[in-house]
C-alpha cells in the first residue's frame, strides 16, 4: 500500500569535515527523514518511496555519498529512515571537488642484493689471469615515490603501456631514465552525478651503478663469447688450437682482448621511453 508522506526531520541531521594530514580532506552526513505510509506498506516499498534518498545519491552540494540507508518504525503508520553520507572533499570546504585535494607524496626506498661484475672503478672482477669470478653481489638501494591523487579520468590501456616503460624525460628531479612506474592502483568513486579515481601509483629510480643515466634499466652484459673475429671471418676461439671451454673477452669490433682491464660491457634496452610528466602526478 501507499507511503502518503516524506518529511526531512532536523532531529536526525549531523555532520562533519577536516584533515589527520592536512592533505585527505573528507565529510559525512547524517540526514533522517519522517515517513507517514498506510498499516499494510511494505518496508521495500517505504525506502523505494519518493523523496527518501538512495545509496549512491550525492548529499545536496557536496560530493559525500550515501553509504546506508536504516529504516526503524515508530508505529504501524510512521517509520524513520536515517542516511548516512560520506566522501572526500577539496581543502576549500564540504563542498570543494575532491580533485582539488593536493597529492600526497611519501619517499622510501628499496635494497636489493644484486650480481657485480665490477668493482667501484669500472674494473672488472677477474683473478689475476683474467678469469671472471661469479659469487659477488653488493647491495644497490634505490628511491621509491610512491604518489596518490584524485583524477577525474584514469585509462587502464595507457597504465599498461607506462608499466613497461623508463621515464624519457627528467622526473622528480631524476635524470631521464632512471625512473620506472613499479606499481599502480586505481580505485573508483561512484555517484550518480559524479565519478573519479583515487590513483596510488609508486616510481623507482634506478641507481645507475657504473653506466649513465639513460642505461640505468638496460641489461648490461660483458662482451665475450665463444666465438672471435680474425680478419674478415668470425670463428670458434680457440688457445693453442683446441677450442676454448670458457668465453674469452671481445673488443668492440669482436677481435678478442687479452687485457681484462679492458673489458667491454653491452648494454641492451629492456623498456621503452616514454615522458613521465604527462603522468600527471607531480
Amino acid at each position: 500500500m501507499p507511503v502518503l508522506s516524506v518529511d526531512r526531520s532536523w532531529s536526525r541531521r549531523g555532520s562533519s569535515y577536516g584533515s589527520q594530514d592536512g592533505i585527505d580532506w573528507t565529510a559525512t552526513f547524517s540526514d533522517g527523514y519522517q515517513i507517514v505510509h498506510t498499516y499494510d506498506t511494505l518496508e521495500t516499498d517505504i525506502l523505494l518511496a519518493t523523496g527518501v534518498p538512495r545509496v549512491g545519491d550525492l548529499f545536496p552540494g557536496t560530493y559525500a555519498i550515501c553509504k546506508k540507508v536504516s529504516l526503524s518504525k515508530l508505529g504501524q503508520l510512521m517509520s524513520i529512515a536515517v542516511c548516512e553520507y560520506d566522501g572526500q572533499s577539496g581543502p576549500v570546504g564540504v563542498a570543494d571537488n575532491p580533485l582539488n585535494q593536493r597529492p600526497k607524496y611519501v619517499w622510501s626506498d628499496v635494497v636489493t642484493n644484486e650480481p657485480i661484475d665490477q668493482d667501484v672503478n669500472g674494473k672488472p672482477i677477474v683473478t689475476k689471469n683474467g678469469e671472471p669470478l661469479e659469487g659477488v653481489t653488493m647491495e644497490v638501494a634505490d628511491q621509491v615515490l610512491s604518489v596518490t591523487r584524485n583524477f577525474a579520468l584514469f585509462s587502464p590501456w595507457i597504465t599498461h603501456q607506462y608499466r613497461h616503460s623508463v621515464s624519457s624525460d627528467s622526473f622528480a628531479f631524476y635524470p631521464a631514465g632512471t625512473a620506472r612506474l613499479i606499481s599502480f592502483s586505481a580505485e573508483s568513486q561512484e555517484g550518480p552525478r559524479f565519478t573519479y579515481w583515487s590513483v596510488n601509483a609508486k616510481i623507482q629510480f634506478r641507481f645507475p651503478y657504473n653506466t649513465t643515466p639513460d642505461k640505468a634499466w638496460h641489461s648490461r652484459i660483458r662482451h665475450e663469447g665463444f666465438y672471435e673475429k680474425i680478419g674478415t671471418k668470425v670463428v670458434k676461439a680457440a688457445v693453442n688450437g683446441e677450442p676454448v671451454v670458457k668465453p674469452v673477452l671481445l673488443k668492440a669490433d669482436g677481435t678478442r682482448e687479452t687485457n681484462p682491464d679492458n673489458a667491454i660491457w653491452l648494454y641492451f634496452p629492456r623498456y621503452k621511453p616514454l615522458p613521465y610528466a604527462a603522468l600527471g602526478l607531480l
